[in-house]
């Protein structure tokens, strides 16, 4: 913004600027942003990338000659490209504003500095050389409604609150507070286990990832749903009885994996395979 900001102030400065690239990577649970400015200074084309202040090792002195300013993060991104014509045409607009008196039609409640963002990650316990581990939560239990840090068993973790987008979700920096993922996990259950005695109701921690430099919600499992407009069905029911049972263990088995309770998901795809095959040769034939 501070770089927009000082190109819309002279006219020189729109007139240097060849392009800016404004490029967003998808990753599961996650957005790679980059920002990149291609300009013109003593007859020469230079460029200029955005690079966040928690990535502390490319802040350091030199480290622009070698940075790759073309790297992608993701096989798949998105880009704007914005160029020099773009900011000559938004500099008359804001100079006209200015010089009339009136405000520019924008509603900047859509918008979020990078200022308010560094405070609420500050606010949720982000340092130099954080790694946050990200899992969700499926829960009844009582939840606080913005993302809130605690202190639980001597460590610090955060916690995001349900959306229409992301699930009831616990993060914790692994670096910082000197835990491993394991050792997480184990903290977070215990803090589950808590609430369920509290609320007398189910909390299951489920899967999430780790490696973010800031704590972030895991989107919710349930939004992607297989639907048709026409929906056409064609099958019959099974007149074997033994064919029947199999699609029953079946079902069970994938609820048993939704609910994660291995042992109960193993035991009904182990019936399935022993209705065909019953003893030591089943095991045998599975191994």
């Amino acid at each position: 913004m501070a770089a927009i900001a000082a190109l819309l102030q002279e006219e020189c400065h729109c007139n240097a600027l060849i392009s800016l690239s404004l490029s967003i990577a998808r990753i599961p649970g996650n957005d790679e942003y980059h920002a990149k400015f291609l300009f013109e200074e003593g007859g020469s084309r230079k460029t200029a990338s955005y690079v966040s202040r928690y990535a502390s090792s490319l802040t350091a002195e030199g480290a622009g000659k070698d940075f790759d300013h073309d790297q992608l993060v993701s096989s798949s991104t998105r880009q704007l490209v914005l160029s020099r014509e773009f900011f000559r045409a938004l500099k008359q607009e804001v100079d006209l504003s200015r010089e009339m008196g009136l405000p520019l039609k924008t509603d900047r409640r859509e918008y979020e500095s990078e200022d308010e963002r560094n405070a609420f990650h500050k606010r949720l316990g982000v340092q130099s050389h954080s790694k946050f581990l990200n899992l969700g939560v499926d829960t009844n239990v009582t939840w606080p409604k913005d993302p809130t840090r605690i202190k639980f068993g001597g460590r610090h973790f955060v916690l995001f609150p349900k959306t229409k987008d992301n699930s009831y979700s616990l993060s914790i920096d692994l670096f910082n507070e000197g835990v491993t993922a394991e050792e997480a996990r184990t903290l977070f259950n215990r803090f589950l286990s808590l609430l369920s005695w509290c609320d007398n109701r189910y909390a299951i921690l489920r899967e999430g990832w780790s490696g973010n430099p800031v704590p972030v919600p895991v989107p919710r499992r349930d939004i992607a749903t297989s639907t048709m407009s026409i929906w056409a069905f064609g099958r019959t029911m099974p007149d074997d009885e033994r064919l029947l049972n199999c699609l029953s263990y079946y079902r069970e088995g994938l609820n048993a994996a939704e609910a994660e309770i291995a042992s109960q998901e193993v035991l009904s795809f182990f019936k399935v395979f022993e209705m065909k095959r019953k003893g030591p040769r089943v095991k045998a034939w599975i191994a």
